[in-house]
């Protein structure tokens, strides 16, 4: 019995240890309103993880990738993370386009600190923002909302999310809908807020994955705001007819991380030539 049970905490340990890795995770999205295929790469919830020294894994694997831009939905930096970690990511992928939304995590620093820091490396804030963009003779409105905890409008989280929800309709009337329009948001839970809107796309993270998960079986254990078995802990969605992408994140948790490896998100958008 000893040796059954050994071999079974061996098999556990590999289990963990070999889903700490981070993967690529791709999506392809086919609009009319592509003219030419525009790549992006989606980072969210580094939360502090080091991949390699000066962050070189990470870095090297997002130039390989060649993104038209990149995306970061907050928790990218917190009250434990080495800031010069960040550094190092920001001033290697300093030589692309990058836009940025705050996350919950970014409540617990000084906001005007990270505003100035990411600025300081060339990162776009697109918080409460509407940018408009040709690439690559697409046209492409991208529009970000930070997390209502960044907002504080009052000590009462309820009222941070009626100025949040506000100030997310408020961007939905300013988009150009004849353009692919796309909204960066950290929380996957807003859903119904969501479909409110006509964003083409919106890109999200928050979840980690839902932390532990059976691939076929179990998507997501447990997530933040959405408790056991969350619905949109990773993965592409539909929502009536707007695609949905949730980041599982880079954080490398001290809870282990079970058949949930961090992910780095790439994201094709190409022409519909039906």
């Amino acid at each position: 019995m000893e040796i059954i049970e050994f071999i079974i905490v061996i098999l556990v340990v590999i289990m963990i240890l070999g889903y700490q890795n981070m993967i690529i995770q791709r999506y392809t999205i086919v609009s009319e309103k592509i003219h030419h295929s525009v790549k992006i790469a989606l980072i969210t919830d580094l939360h502090g993880a080091v991949y390699g020294k000066h962050q070189v894994e990470l870095v090297q694997t997002i130039k390989n990738e060649q993104p038209d831009l990149i995306f970061i939905v907050g928790d990218f930096i917190d009250k434990y993370c080495r800031i010069e970690d960040v550094a190092d990511l920001l001033k290697g992928i300093s030589n692309i386009p990058c836009y940025y939304v705050l996350g919950n995590h970014e409540s617990q620093v000084d906001l005007s600190f990270v505003k100035k820091y990411m600025s300081h490396y060339g990162v776009h804030f697109i918080g409460q923002r509407v940018k408009q963009m040709t690439m690559k003779g697409t046209v492409l409105t991208i529009a970000g909302i930070d997390d209502p905890m960044t907002f504080a409008s009052s000590i009462i989280i309820d009222e941070d999310f009626k100025q949040w929800k506000k100030a997310l309709h408020q961007l939905n009337e300013k988009i150009d809908q004849k353009s692919y329009t796309i909204l960066l948001s950290h929380r996957p839970s807003f859903v119904e807020e969501y479909q409110k809107t006509n964003f083409d796309l919106i890109v999200s993270g928050h979840a980690h994955g839902g932390q532990w998960r059976i691939p076929g079986l179990l998507n997501g254990l447990i997530a933040p705001d959405e408790g056991l078995f969350p619905c949109y802990a990773g993965g592409q969605y539909d929502l009536d007819n707007r695609h949905f992408i949730v980041s599982r994140g880079l954080a490398k948790n001290l809870i282990p991380r079970v058949f949930n490896p961090p992910e780095l998100v790439m994201i094709d958008l190409v022409p519909d030539k039906t």
